[in-house]
């Protein structure tokens, strides 16, 4: 059985931070299947919030949570913290803004030569 990888989210006030973050991430050379991004609304403050998400490889876990920290994280931590702070966690190979979900991974079709990626 395939062991899950642990999960690491941050949260950005900006999404120029948060789009650091996800280039970041593919500097380290991660499938784009294990990167999730969505766009929320903060309840307590009424900002919208970046939250970004990642299925992390134990050998990059510091890394990751490095590069969160340097692109100015709001919060860090994982899945049970994000949903307390923010009732969602991006879902991996997922980039979603608002009711929009654009498909990043490769399980999804690429209309550009028929076949799936």
């Amino acid at each position: 059985m395939r062991k899950e990888l642990p999960v690491i989210v941050g949260a950005f006030a900006e999404e120029e931070q948060a789009d650091a973050a996800v280039a970041g991430l593919k500097a380290f050379d991660l499938e784009p299947d294990l990167i999730g991004v969505s766009m929320r609304v903060d309840g307590r403050a009424g900002d919208a919030v970046h939250l970004v998400g990642v299925m992390a490889p134990p050998r990059l876990r510091g890394q990751i949570e490095r590069l969160f920290l340097a692109c100015d994280a709001l919060l860090l931590g994982g899945p049970a913290e994000a949903l307390a702070a923010f009732g969602a966690v991006p879902h991996p190979g997922v980039i979603e803004d608002g009711d929009v979900k654009l498909p990043s991974g490769r399980e999804y079709h690429d209309s550009t030569n028929g076949r799936a990626r």
